[in-house]
């Protein structure tokens, strides 16, 4: 524990190093091949990452309520790397690539580092240092024109408007320059707040207000001029609703007023001559040259949105091809980062981003904190979420600024401390539970439905709070909302744990798949119980063509997701958990009820309850009957319970028989009489690689009700039987079948001693309760010497 203590706070040492290493990382690094300093942070964190991930025996980044957001940057790496495939010039868009990809890689480790509030100032501490040398630097470089890090654009040594020289510090142009003093200063102004409470921090954030405006305006960002204008609105319209807000933006108002004084007092008539400055808003119009110039590269982006079929045409790659789609510009960055990513990425991952940017919003928005400073930090968060399409119009590529990344991950930062994410409870600790289920809860018609519920019901008894999240999966809207419904209580209520029973097929819907991503970012260890593996084999599975090929990648694709999120798998058998290769699985057979048998004096009945075709054996039970009542004169009575749609030809040459009985009736109330007046019930399936391991719920329903089972040597079935001591086994073969249920009825003593063990091994090992307790141990690696939680009912 200790260790992974010393871990962290390393990992969070570094990246409280992050602002100065990707303003100054270009001027300080190693000198071999070119590293710099950023990349060794990177690096370094890259390691503890692996350190952490070992110890925990398990991948996970820990980003908290963030998880969605981030996902986002991440899924931008995955398709960008896909994207190189089909890129015009390969090393140009790999060496963006690489430059974002590290961008994002700081992103991820500012979210993970900065789980707390103390985290996130002290992270501010250091980006406000760094902002206020590069304010101090551009303002000695306006007045001096020596530039301290020697820019290698000549342009620069020009003088602007003012008759006074552009700022520069470490970045490649201006525009570049004006972007970070806009983005960073409201951060910097609320840390110098915080810091120096009172009138030492107000009047603090109005000079490096003051100077920061002044260097901007002498870089002559004209867009940036609406942006401003922008997020100040933004953020006092976002104080307003706030708790409490109202009597601040007075305070607010009157901070903003004296800073643009301190700008006419600073910069005298140098900066603020009406001439001069009503020359430069005039300025933005379709006669001047950047005007012009950003209005054709957006309409030369839009034509390659639809000619790369809206998938992107590679990132990096529009510069590359700006020639191509209008005749009047030469390869050059598209000036504006949303659009950017629309024509590299495409609608893939241009809709999250943009949807990503919409959801930020809407939770700094909504945000009601107790506190001024917490809201003034979700406003000004609201505020530059809104003002971000605006401030990316500035510069010529604000993917390619390395300073500008942090951004994002004090976003995400500021989201995981204004909405802190309550750490699921560990071990006996745990209560609350989410039970994940593909069915209609009520409905008890098949085996798949019933064993959900009576799992649901078992971790009810335990005494776990239990939610259910349910229903269907073809009814996509609605599971839909059902999912988001859940989804929405995690922000406030995380659950200790989750147990999820999915369908025999794969997942139809994404949302599902997100649901469980997002559980396991938030650290919910998840249990899963593998319901089928009938695709794995060709003889079951009645698909064909493209569409078996289409359902064969869900079902990898769920594996994948699977693999990922789940702390365990559970299987029906080991014959079947053989099959998968996953870190840590187990079996987690189906159980039975507990429920009231009455003595019964055998009347020379079975029963059989299921499904009809060949491969659940129904022409050899049909078979074995007609000898052992013909051939072998023994009178038992056969009662078959199926769907009516599902008989086929298989009982046309035996209707009519005195010893047949069709019926089709469904669920417990229905079948109760029958189990109550038969002897023994009846597993006939033909054995077969898929057969051998599948355990029936079947087997346990006839358990539950007493019934000795006559079973064929399906392996996992056939085991079960022998070693509980329930039934007998016999080979699949009409005639040893027929023997085996004579045999049965020819030693009544036989056949109660099987009822009672029926009984008894039900009691110590077999009920759902049994089940929902070993689930419970091995999701929460909990004692397998002590329940979860005391047990308040019986099953």
């Amino acid at each position: 524990m200790k260790r992974m203590q010393t871990l962290k706070k390393i990992a969070r040492v570094l990246v409280y190093l992050l602002p100065v290493a990707t303003l100054f990382g270009a001027y300080a690094g190693l000198p071999v091949a070119n590293v710099t300093l950023q990349n060794v942070i990177l690096v370094l964190l890259g390691v503890c990452l692996v350190i952490y991930c070992v110890k925990r025996r398990g991948f996970k980044l820990p980003l908290g309520h963030a998880a969605p957001y981030a996902a986002v940057f991440i899924w931008m790496v995955l398709y960008g790397a896909l994207s190189l495939l089909w890129v015009k010039n390969v090393n140009y868009s790999r060496g963006i690539f690489l430059y974002q990809m590290l961008g994002i890689a700081g992103v991820l480790c500012i979210t993970g580092a900065l789980k707390e509030r103390k985290h996130l100032l002290r992270f501010l501490d250091v980006l406000t240092v760094c902002y206020v040398l590069v304010v101090g630097f551009g303002v000695f470089e306006i007045f001096t024109g020596h530039f301290v890090f020697n820019p290698s654009n000549d342009q620069l040594y020009l003088k602007n408007a003012y008759d006074l020289y552009f700022p520069y510090v470490t970045f490649n142009n201006t525009n570049d320059y004006a972007t970070y003093i806009l983005l960073f200063f409201p951060f910097a102004a609320y840390t110098l707040t915080e810091r120096l409470r009172g009138f030492g921090g107000k009047a603090a954030a109005t000079v490096l207000f003051a100077a920061a405006m002044f260097t901007m305006f002498n870089a002559d960002p004209r867009i940036l001029y609406f942006a401003i204008g922008l997020v100040a609105v933004a953020f006092f319209v976002c104080m307003a609703f706030k708790k409490g807000g109202r009597p601040y933006i007075r305070t607010m108002v009157g901070m903003l007023a004296a800073g643009v004084a301190s700008i006419a007092v600073l910069g005298g008539s140098m900066l603020i001559k009406a001439s001069v400055f009503a020359h430069e808003i005039n300025s933005i119009n379709m006669s001047n040259h950047s005007v012009s110039e950003r209005t054709m590269l957006m309409f030369a982006s839009l034509r390659m949105i639809p000619a790369s079929h809206f998938l992107g045409v590679g990132v990096g790659n529009a510069a590359m091809l700006m020639g191509y789609f209008s005749g009047s510009i030469k390869p050059f960055n598209v000036h504006n980062m949303t659009l950017q990513l629309l024509a590299e990425y495409g609608i893939l991952v241009w809709v999250p981003y943009v949807l990503m940017l919409v959801c930020m919003a809407v939770r700094f928005f909504r945000f009601r904190g107790g506190t001024f400073r917490s809201n003034a930090l979700a406003s000004l968060c609201f505020a530059l979420v809104c003002g971000l399409p605006i401030i990316g119009i500035a510069s010529a590529d604000m993917t390619h600024i390395a300073a500008i990344w942090p951004v994002f991950g004090l976003f995400f930062a500021s989201l995981n401390v204004l909405y802190p994410c309550r750490a699921p409870a560990k071990g006996n600790e745990a209560r609350k539970l989410l039970f994940i289920s593909f069915i209609d809860f009520g409905d008890f018609a098949s085996g798949s439905s019933v064993r959900p519920q009576r799992m649901a019901q078992a971790f009810g008894r335990l005494g776990y709070e239990v939610t259910v999240l349910s229903g269907l999966q073809n009814r996509k809207r609605e599971r839909w909302a059902r999912v988001w419904r859940v989804w929405r209580t995690l922000r406030d209520n995380v659950p200790d744990f989750c147990y999820v029973e999915p369908p025999s097929g794969p997942f139809f819907n994404l949302c599902d798949h997100l649901l469980l991503l997002r559980l396991w970012a938030n650290g919910v260890p998840i249990g899963l119980f593998y319901r089928d593996a009938y695709w794995k084999f060709a003889d079951w599975w009645g698909v064909k063509g493209p569409k078996r090929w289409g359902l064969t990648l869900m079902h990898l694709f769920d594996l994948l997701i699977f693999r990922i999120t789940c702390t365990v798998l559970f299987f029906p058998t080991q014959s079947m958990a053989d099959l998968f290769a996953f870190p840590r699985k187990t079996v987690l057979p189906p159980a039975g009820m507990e429920t009231p048998v009455l003595p019964h004096a055998p009347s020379g009945k079975a029963l059989y309850v299921g499904g009809v075709s060949s491969f659940y054996g129904t022409d050899m039970l049909l078979n074995a009957f007609a000898i052992l009542n013909e051939e072998l004169r023994k009178p038992v009575h056969l009662t078959v319970v199926c769907r009516e749609k599902e008989m086929g030809d298989f009982f046309e040459p035996y209707l009519g028989r005195t010893w047949l009985t069709v019926l089709h009736r469904s669920g417990d109330t229905a079948l109760a009489p029958l189990y109550a007046e038969n002897d023994v019930a009846l597993y006939p399936s033909r054995p077969d690689r898929y057969m051998d391991f599948c355990m029936p719920v079947k087997l346990f329903e006839y358990l539950s009700r007493a019934l000795p089972v006559v079973c064929t040597d399906c392996t996992e079935a056939a085991r079960f039987v022998r070693e509980n001591g329930v039934g007998v086994v016999t080979p699949y073969n009409p005639r040893e079948y027929a023997l085996a249920v004579a045999a049965l009825f020819d030693e009544p003593e036989r056949l109660r001693a099987l009822r009672a063990h029926c009984v008894e091994a039900l009691r110590e090992k077999h009920l759902w309760r049994h089940r929902a307790e070993q689930a419970a141990r091995d999701i929460l690696h909990l004692d397998p010497l002590q329940d979860a939680l005391p047990v308040t009912q019986t099953d």
